[in-house]
């Protein structure tokens, strides 16, 4: 039987987890990012949407390839990640100081609320540096718009645009959407978020086997020896 693979998207509840372990699929709550290490231990590859290694004076080349492969339309959904310096701060304010010291610009809102999970991921990693290979950055409107064919997908906030995505899943593995879905209060785990695991796992199929696409091309480490990639 092939090896597990799994991707991960954050959640109300902490990360939502799509594991396919030979075509059988299934999904579960992760409270932080020591469980997704400890889950990693069991897979080929997991797919993670958080910023994994992070740079000294930004912004990094990964974020940059991804808004040009993703097109003018889409360049919102790629939030920039923090410079490092931002993750010890108290609080927004302190991060932006931090950020304006270190890069000449200061840390948008929507990247200041993810700084937590960021945190949490980069300390996790940087203590398991074994399990790092196991963990990759990916990004799930990459992800979905290279298996789209590139087709430039609706907006995923919308009707059209949840169904798009929908589509691609069902294809992909027939009636899991709506087994995983059944298994996890909304509360918890938002459509979009689940929708966005699928995407990561999609992608941690291709990690597995070799064939991902990487953005850029050429793979970046940051001052801790971590990966700054995304894949798709």
């Amino acid at each position: 039987m092939p090896q597990a693979v799994a991707g991960a998207d954050g959640c109300p509840g902490g990360w939502i987890v799509v594991r396919d372990a030979g075509g059988v699929v299934a999904a579960e709550l992760v409270a932080d990012a020591a469980g997704l290490v400890a889950l990693a231990q069991g897979v080929a590859a997991l797919g993670v949407d958080i910023p994994i290694g992070l740079p000294d004076d930004g912004p990094r080349a990964c974020d940059l390839a991804a808004r040009a492969f993703l097109g003018a339309r889409r360049t919102s959904s790629v939030f920039p990640a923090p410079v490092r310096a931002a993750l010890g701060a108290a609080d927004y304010g302190d991060a932006c100081a931090r950020s304006l010291a270190a890069c000449g610009k200061k840390l948008t809102l929507q990247t200041w609320h993810l700084v937590a999970r960021i945190r949490d991921m980069d300390t996790a990693l940087r203590a398991d540096p074994g399990v790092a290979a196991r963990i990759h950055e990916v990004h799930p409107e990459s992800s979905f718009h290279l298996w789209s064919g590139q087709a430039g997908l609706p907006p995923k906030k919308t009707a059209a645009g949840r169904a798009a995505r929908l589509t691609l899943v069902e294809a992909r593995w027939p009636g899991a959407w709506a087994a995983t879905r059944a298994a996890h209060r909304k509360a918890l785990v938002r459509d979009d978020d689940l929708l966005d695991a699928f995407a990561a796992l999609w992608s941690a199929h291709r990690i597995a086997a070799g064939t991902a696409l990487q953005l850029p091309a050429e793979v970046a480490r940051d001052a801790h020896g971590l990966r700054m990639v995304i894949q798709a």
